[in-house]
């Protein structure tokens, strides 16, 4: 009854404005995805030069696509580059370290818990790029977030967000090992100054399209038109 007699539905992604119409037959359906505050990034940055370094950040659960991650550092070329893996520690942790034991990784893959406040958004800023190959999500808010610190992101096409980002600095996969070991044999490939080109297109694009300052507008077109 809610359902029906609303004006507006409101779906964050294509495939939720999708699903949502296969539920409901309802006519409004509005797309707004998720937004972002550019400007919560700290005004200083700490860079460290010292290592070079993947990041995965997010809560640690299967469908966040770590298990495939842990896979493709055993598989990829450059086998000196290191993962950092940034979220709170739980069971699945454990079975995780013991298949990081299992390829000999110990010394390559580290966990580092939960990362808050700038101290977050330094170990984002120093990162090759942030690698989050999930298998469902909405959005991601990790993905805007390393992506306006200037950090190139590989995400998946499961993740809600506008396949642009795989043309501004971003890369986007299925969540599929094979193409999770290709994209990090590039990524690991870049220069310095490929990997801040594409930080900075990204960032761009992700003000211009995920930004409250930017697209926060349609929020009050909706609820001015009601």
């Amino acid at each position: 009854k809610l359902l029906k007699n609303s004006k507006y539905l409101h779906a964050i992604t294509p495939l939720e404005k999708e699903n949502l119409y296969k539920l409901t037959k309802h006519k409004q359906i509005v797309e707004i995805p998720n937004f972002i505050d550019h400007n919560i990034i700290p005004k200083t940055i700490k860079t460290n030069n010292q290592e070079e370094y993947l990041l995965f950040l997010s809560r640690l659960h299967p469908k966040k696509g770590l298990g495939l991650l842990i896979e493709a550092m055993h598989k990829i070329e450059n086998k000196k580059i290191k993962l950092k893996i940034v979220g709170s520690e739980n069971e699945y942790s454990d079975s995780l370290k013991i298949k990081i034991k299992e390829f000999g990784l110990e010394n390559r893959i580290e966990f580092f818990g939960g990362v808050f406040g700038s101290e977050k958004f330094d170990i984002y800023a120093n990162a090759k790029a942030l690698v989050l190959p999930s298998f469902s999500e909405a959005i991601g808010m990790v993905n805007l977030e390393a992506a306006i610190c200037k950090t190139p992101v590989l995400t998946t096409f499961n993740t809600g967000i506008n396949p642009e980002w795989n043309k501004n600095g971003g890369i986007m996969i299925k969540p599929e090992l094979d193409a999770l070991i290709a994209s990090l044999n590039e990524i690991t490939s870049w220069s310095n100054a490929e990997r801040n080109d594409r930080g900075e297109t990204l960032s761009n694009f992700t003000i211009n399209n995920y930004s409250w300052e930017k697209k926060g507008y349609l929020w009050d077109q909706l609820y001015n038109s009601l």
